[in-house]
């Protein structure tokens, strides 16, 4: 019984944080094309 619940509390942070990287992975162009607006203003 205490086994199930360990490893379903494990599954759901797992997937939890394989939802945070790719949230992370799609934001990093955002930040760069963000970056480069800021370098052309600043022109």
């Amino acid at each position: 019984m205490f086994i199930a619940i360990s490893v379903g509390i494990f599954w759901y942070f797992g997937r939890w944080t394989v939802k945070l990287i790719r949230q992370h992975q799609n934001i990093y162009p955002l930040l760069y094309a963000l970056e480069e607006e800021e370098k052309k203003e600043r022109e």
